[in-house]
């Protein structure tokens, strides 16, 4: 009985190995490691800690804007090109994980009378 457990432990273990590097590939693709190194790239650029501790009250939205646009606008333009790329990737991301949430199907296959 005892290695009838250990044996379910082992397969367990397995399937959780090979459910967590199928996530893997399925959510880190080429795109989105592109995103994270051009992201860290900007990192270089910019002070991320020091715009949010400039940043106006979160729940003032029309001040939150005017700071972005103005901070967008007085900065450097290999930021701008950071960012902006930085948003088209991410919304090709989106378009992907979209597509993909609503196109799901699986292939079933029945064995019947005319297979």
């Amino acid at each position: 009985m005892q290695n009838y457990k250990e044996n379910i432990q082992f397969k367990k273990g397995i399937m959780r190995r090979i459910y967590a590097i199928w996530l893997f590939r399925k959510t880190f693709t080429a795109r989105n490691g592109l995103i994270l190194l051009v992201a860290w790239q900007m990192t270089l650029y910019v002070s991320f800690g020091s715009v949010v501790d400039n940043l106006p009250s979160f729940f003032d939205v029309a001040s939150v804007y005017g700071f972005m646009l103005n901070a967008f606008i007085h900065t450097e333009m290999i930021v701008k090109l950071f960012f902006v790329f930085i948003v088209v990737l991410a919304f090709l991301v989106l378009k992907d994980a979209f597509k993909g949430i609503f196109n799901f199907s699986i292939p079933i296959r029945i064995k019947g009378r005319f297979n």
